[in-house]
């Protein structure tokens, strides 16, 4: 039975990737929290204040204590009540109740208090068109963004003309022990499916090159002492963790650390960036990536390694391809069944890099940099517009239209 948590929501649908699922008998010991059909549900700690029409979008479920469910006398109203929900006008006052603690919360009779601004019939099916419109483009410029990003692998198959061989489920197979001796004993690293790849990466239109022999430098670095005198509340020295990594491959400062100038002088030397390294999640995050485009003093923790080039190649390109497919399968080759994922610097300098002449690697970055420019477009945009909706609904109800 599906299990739903707050990170499992948005306004408009229920996000899969990370769905938990519990049996049948605790479903039916968990009687109050089980879903039927006609509830809305209502985001009450850790992220405050999202609502969301359930409408039965699946046949069983339950919630854990972070949502609650709303039940209407007038099930008709879920929608409307929902779109109001979701406004400024009742999202500030439940952030009114919040509480100054570890993990933001409230409670269901903080929840019943929320005024809710219900207008006539008539301005309630024109609020409902509108966000209905709105979420729908959202949806659709989404998906668009989504579509762009899925063919970027597509054409690097086709441009490095390498084929993926067909992952067949393997209940069973046969190694010698010459292949084991003084290499790994967990039976996926082991699968012949990653010969196979390697067969294929070989056979493409380029040659393969290790990533450690197009780098003057990969190191990983550092944690400082947690409770020392390493750190600084504000200073000129950044220290980077993988959460200032982001999605388009820059860095965001906003949440990082700083440390003094003796430690990135002193233990954490080693690992002093540059403009124009490459820094790639090693722990946790594998394969989270960002490029030094920014003129600072900088430093990173453990879970990162930078990744410096020589000039034979584009960075861009290699995080291009470091990013896709045939990457992540050789990532998921080397990965060790343990409870965080990680790589060690020597797993990484291993990893097998198609690499085409520096014209051809321009060309390729500069298609693919094109593509993912259009997609953060119409994220931007889906965004906007859904914003714009918003501001448009609270308008109606304070009679500013």
């Amino acid at each position: 039975m599906p299990f739903l948590k707050v990170l499992n929501l948005n306004e408009f649908e229920i996000k899969t990737k990370k769905l938990d699922f519990i049996s049948f008998e605790t479903h039916e010991e968990m009687k109050r929290s089980q879903l039927h059909g006609d509830e809305i549900l209502y985001t009450m700690a850790g992220t405050i204040g999202i609502a969301f029409d359930y409408n039965k979008k699946f046949e069983q479920a339950n919630i854990n204590q972070a949502i609650a469910k709303i039940k209407l006398f007038e099930p008709s109203l879920n929608k409307i009540i929902v779109y109001l929900l979701n406004s400024k006008i009742c999202q500030l006052q439940a952030k009114r109740f919040l509480t100054v603690s570890a993990q933001p919360n409230i409670n269901f009779e903080q929840i019943k208090s929320i005024k809710i601004p219900l207008p006539p019939l008539k301005i309630q099916n024109t609020i409902i068109q509108i966000m209905d419109n709105a979420y729908k483009v959202k949806k659709e410029n989404e998906q668009k963004a989504k579509e762009l990003l899925n063919s970027i692998d597509i054409y690097l198959l086709d441009k490095l003309d390498i084929t993926l061989p067909k992952e067949e489920k393997v209940v069973s197979f046969k190694v010698s022990s010459s292949d084991i001796l003084g290499s790994r004993f967990d039976p996926n690293y082991h699968k012949v499916y990653y010969k196979e790849l390697e067969d294929s990466l070989n056979s493409g239109k380029y040659g393969i090159i290790k990533l450690g022999n197009i780098a003057n430098d990969i190191a990983s670095g550092s944690t400082p002492k947690s409770g020392g005198n390493d750190y600084l509340s504000n200073g000129n020295i950044y220290f980077l963790r993988l959460v200032n990594l982001d999605n388009d491959l820059t860095i965001n400062t906003t949440k990082a650390l700083f440390i003094k100038e003796k430690i990135h002088n002193g233990m954490l030397k080693r690992s002093q960036l540059k403009k124009g390294d490459l820094l790639f999640g090693i722990a946790g995050s594998i394969g989270k990536m960002a490029i030094v485009d920014l003129d600072i003093q900088a430093n990173i923790n453990q879970a990162i390694a930078l990744i410096r080039f020589k000039d034979i190649v584009n960075n861009l390109f290699i995080a291009f391809i470091l990013d896709s497919i045939f990457t992540k399968l050789q990532i998921k080759h080397l990965q060790r069944p343990v409870a965080q994922p990680n790589l060690n610097t020597t797993e990484l300098k291993s990893i097998k890099i198609p690499l085409p002449p520096l014209d051809i690697q321009n060309e390729i970055a500069s298609h693919i940099q094109s593509l993912r420019d259009e997609a953060k477009f119409l994220q931007k945009e889906a965004k906007e517009v859904l914003k714009f909706a918003k501001n448009e609904v609270e308008s109606i109800i304070l009679g500013k239209v």
